[in-house]
C-alpha cells in the first residue's frame, strides 16, 4: 500500500526562514508563529485552539509595512503536546491576495515569479 502524502497546494509557499516573519496577530489578540504564507493564505501555531470556519484579522508585518488581511481558518489541529502545554497548528484562506505582502518580499528578492 502506498502511504504518499499528495500535495494539495494550489500555489508554492514560503517558509518561515525565507519571510523574516516569524510572528503575526490574529485579531482579537492572538499572537501566532508564521510556519509558511502564500498569496492565498498562512499556516500558523498558537497556544490556543483556532475554530475552523471562523473568521479572523490577520495582521503580518513584512520590512517596515503592517497589512490586515481578512482569513478565514479552515483546519486547525494538535501539532504538539508536551508536560506544559499543547501546539495547535492551522491553516488560514485570505478572503482577498495578500498583495502588498508579495510585492514587498519581490523587492527583496524572495520572489521568483508574481502570484496568480
Amino acid at each position: 500500500m502506498d502511504n504518499a502524502l499528495i500535495d494539495r497546494r494550489a500555489e508554492a509557499r514560503l517558509p518561515r526562514a525565507v519571510l523574516n516573519m516569524p510572528q503575526a496577530t490574529l485579531r482579537p489578540g492572538c499572537p501566532v508563529d508564521v510556519i509558511d504564507l502564500s498569496p492565498q493564505g498562512i499556516q500558523v501555531q498558537s497556544g490556543r485552539p483556532l475554530r475552523p470556519g471562523s473568521r479572523v484579522l490577520a495582521r503580518v508585518v513584512v520590512a517596515d509595512q503592517t497589512v490586515t488581511i481578512p482569513a478565514v481558518v479552515l483546519r486547525c489541529s494538535v501539532w504538539a503536546v508536551d508536560a506544559e502545554a499543547v501546539t495547535y497548528r492551522a491553516g488560514l484562506r485570505f478572503e482577498e491576495l495578500c498583495l502588498p505582502v508579495w510585492e514587498e518580499l519581490a523587492r527583496g528578492g524572495h520572489l521568483l515569479h508574481a502570484p496568480p
